[in-house]
């Protein structure tokens, strides 16, 4: 069993920022789940916003799915699965965020 922050990864973003990260979930845990689903492994990507920014997320390479949450465990945001079913397993997020502090959780379906 992992401790509280276990997996989570840090990043504080200031301003207009574009940040392509590659990650996998190769060691990681089923500990999460979103209101559309995600019953396999999960990481979770913590960032905190100084000011209201258009936010993106993308995920492509797997079934995949991608929610959003104010804090660890606070009210989600957005939770998304397949950009097009018969075409595309990733997942996307759009969305103006208030400032504030959120994770973001990236999850095999």
């Amino acid at each position: 069993m992992r401790g509280p922050g276990a997996g989570i990864d840090t990043r504080k973003i200031v301003g207009s920022v574009r940040c392509v990260y590659e990650a996998a979930l190769v060691g990681y845990g089923p500990d999460a789940m979103g209101s559309c689903g995600g019953l396999g492994p999960d990481r979770v990507f913590q960032f905190t916003l100084s000011s209201t920014t258009r936010f993106v997320a993308r995920s492509r390479g797997f079934d995949s799915l991608l929610y959003l949450r104010e804090g660890c465990d606070g009210r989600e945001v957005d939770c998304h699965d397949d950009v097009d079913v018969d075409t595309d397993r990733g997942s996307r997020i759009t969305a103006t965020l208030p400032a504030g502090t959120y994770h973001l959780f990236l999850d095999a379906y």
